[in-house]
């Protein structure tokens, strides 16, 4: 469970800029 967590933070952050560079 705790590295449920640590993955959910890191992987918004990285989604939205995953989703800002493909949406350019």
């Amino acid at each position: 469970m705790s590295p449920a967590i640590k993955i959910p933070l890191p992987q918004k952050a990285f989604s939205h800029r995953f989703s800002a560079h493909n949406s350019r």
